[in-house]
């Protein structure tokens, strides 16, 4: 059985520009456990970003963040520590859609 490696990652992506997926079964639950309270959606990924913070142990503001939607398309969300907005980046594709990240220019 041959084995299989994982791609090699470019070095913004070794540096921690990424959608932090070491977290996501972490947040999939935080959202989930708001229920079926109507929260706004900034408001919830403003606790998880800060949740996600704390788990760092530092500050990701600045960080270069994905995510991917429950249809399978990525788009992007920048922190500022305090508010979070989102970007589009709508890739299906996660290369592509890292592509199109690094490419974006915070605002």
């Amino acid at each position: 059985m041959q084995q299989v490696t994982e791609p090699k990652k470019s070095p913004d992506w070794e540096r921690g520009f990424k959608h932090l997926s070491c977290v996501q079964r972490y947040c999939s639950s935080y959202i989930a456990s708001w229920g079926p309270t109507a929260i706004p959606l900034d408001r919830i990924w403003e606790n998880v970003l800060r949740k996600i913070e704390a788990w760092h142990q530092g500050s990701i503001a600045g960080y270069r963040i994905m995510y991917r939607d429950s249809e399978g398309v990525w788009d992007g969300v920048e922190w500022d520590g305090e508010h979070a907005t989102f970007f589009t980046i709508r890739e299906t594709d996660e290369a592509a859609a890292e592509k199109k990240l690094l490419a974006h220019q915070a605002n």
